[in-house]
């Protein structure tokens, strides 16, 4: 989680999906702690092929969209108060 922590502190960056694999039970209190650590995703071990592969391509969607939102704001003046494209 400290790993997950450093990597979402850099300013700047290009967005990384973390997928947590563990041996631990998904408890809620566990899920919290890693959600506010910046996990995105969870998977228990031993992953099921099928579920990894899932997994993955949302992983791959989302960093998609991530990249595409990125070269819209290079492209549009957004407001960094408002969020709002400016003329």
């Amino acid at each position: 989680l400290e790993l997950c922590r450093r990597v979402r502190a850099r300013a700047g960056r290009d967005y990384v999906y973390f997928i947590l694999l563990t041996g631990l039970e998904p408890t809620e209190e566990n899920q919290i702690a890693a959600s506010e650590a910046g996990v995105d995703d969870f998977l228990t071990k031993p992953p099921k092929d099928s579920e990894l592969r899932v997994r993955l391509r949302v992983a791959e969607r989302i960093l998609g969209y991530a990249s595409q939102v990125r070269q819209l704001e290079a492209i549009l003046p957004i407001c960094g108060y408002c969020k709002k494209v400016r003329d």
